[in-house]
C-alpha cells in the first residue's frame, strides 16, 4: 500500500458521461459527478470577451478560485458533497450498469412474476447484441444473475426447468386488438384497458353488443 499526500484534484469536463466499469470500486469512490444545469435564459456575447480581457472580471474569476481553494485546503483536501452531486453521482453509477439498463427496458420486478431461465438468457443476449455488449466478456450471465438476487428474484426449479420467481419480461403494448363477435369497438378498448394493455388501434365490427354487458360499456362513458 502506497500513502501519500494528495496535492491536486483532477477534474474531467465533458458533454457526455465518460465510460467505466459500472462495479470498479475504486473509481466509486473517487469519482463525483458535478451537474452544471444553469442556463442563461439569453446568451450574452461579450460575456466571453470580458472574462478573457476585462481586469475586474479577470480579479473576480482569480479571486473566486481562490475562495474554493482555501475552502479546500482548509478542509484537510476534502471537497464535501452537496445533494445535487450525490444525486447527479447515483445517476451516473446507475447508467453505467448494464444489467440494470436491461431490467429497465425488458424486466418488471414483482415477487408473483416469474420468467423461465432459457427466456431470461435469450432476451439478455439479443440485448447485448443490440447495444454492443460482447457476452462472456463485458457483460455475463453470471453478473445478470448476481444482479437479480440483489433486487430480491430468487432462482427455482420445477420438472418443467428453471426459472426465475419475482421478476418477469416486460411486455410494452398491444399493437391490434381484435374484437370478439356481438362486441364493438367501443367495448373492446375498454376491455383491454381494464386488462392493463395499452391500446394502439382497434378493428371495428358493426354487430351490436350482446344484451349481458353493462350499459355504459356499450356507450362506451363508463370509467375502467
Amino acid at each position: 500500500m502506497v500513502t501519500f499526500t494528495p496535492v491536486f484534484k483532477l477534474w474531467i469536463h465533458s458533454n457526455y458521461p465518460i465510460g467505466a466499469a459500472h462495479d470498479d470500486s475504486g473509481m466509486q469512490r473517487r469519482m463525483r459527478v458535478v451537474p452544471f444545469k444553469a442556463k442563461p435564459a439569453r446568451a450574452d456575447p461579450s460575456f466571453k470577451h470580458s472574462l478573457e480581457h476585462d481586469p475586474s472580471a479577470r480579479s473576480a474569476l482569480l479571486n473566486w478560485a481562490l475562495e474554493g481553494f482555501r475552502a479546500w485546503y482548509s478542509s484537510g483536501y476534502d471537497l464535501g458533497e452537496s445533494e445535487a452531486i450525490s444525486k447527479a453521482t447515483g445517476g451516473y453509477w446507475a447508467g453505467q450498469n448494464p444489467y440494470k439498463k436491461f431490467a429497465d427496458e425488458n424486466l418488471y420486478f414483482d415477487r408473483n412474476a416469474e420468467i423461465s431461465s432459457g427466456r431470461l438468457k435469450a432476451l439478455f443476449e439479443t440485448w447485448a447484441e443490440d447495444n454492443g455488449s460482447k457476452m462472456g466478456r463485458s457483460v455475463k450471465m453470471a453478473d445478470l444473475h448476481a444482479f437479480l438476487v440483489a433486487q430480491g428474484c430468487e432462482p427455482g426449479r420445477t420438472r418443467g426447468g428453471r426459472f426465475w420467481l419475482g421478476v418477469a419480461e416486460r411486455v410494452t403494448e398491444v399493437t391490434e386488438v381484435t374484437p370478439q363477435p356481438h362486441i364493438n369497438g367501443a367495448t373492446t378498448n375498454a376491455i383491454a384497458l381494464t386488462q392493463g394493455n395499452a391500446v394502439t388501434r382497434v378493428t371495428s365490427v358493426t354487430d351490436d353488443i350482446s344484451p349481458g354487458l353493462p350499459e355504459e360499456l356499450v356507450s362506451g362513458t363508463g370509467s375502467v
